[in-house]
């Protein structure tokens, strides 16, 4: 009997993840942090001026509530505070008041972490 070649799919696992990835970015990103984050930024940062520029207002300014996110994950509590503040502006004219209020309650506990007057 004649073996039949492998699928596609089954030779997946046949390579580490590192060899089937080309992209210099992400080869570094892997395992490393800092990198990480500047490709993560720089990615989200792309996609809000795609969404801004397509008229998606509201899911660009979500993703700047990602990025603010991140910052408190590396322990930016600062720049994330900047950052949830001055979402809810953007938010009010709209009437997103559930996204507002997200932000808000972000932007009053960092507030409160930070032990600012």
């Amino acid at each position: 009997m004649e073996e039949t070649p492998a699928l596609p799919f089954q030779r997946i696992g046949e390579c580490s993840s590192t060899q089937r990835i080309s992209n210099h970015e992400v080869m570094l990103a892997i395992g490393n942090e800092e990198p990480f984050y500047d490709l993560y930024c720089t990615t989200l940062n792309r996609a809000i001026d795609m969404y801004v520029k397509a008229g998606r207002r509201k899911f660009a300014l979500k993703l700047h509530g990602f990025l603010a996110a991140l910052d408190i994950h590396r322990g930016r509590l600062e720049s994330a505070l900047a950052i949830f503040t001055s979402l809810p502006a953007h938010y009010a004219p709209h009437m997103w008041t559930s996204l507002e209020s997200f932000m808000l309650s972000h932007a009053i506990n960092i507030h409160a972490e930070l032990e600012q007057p």
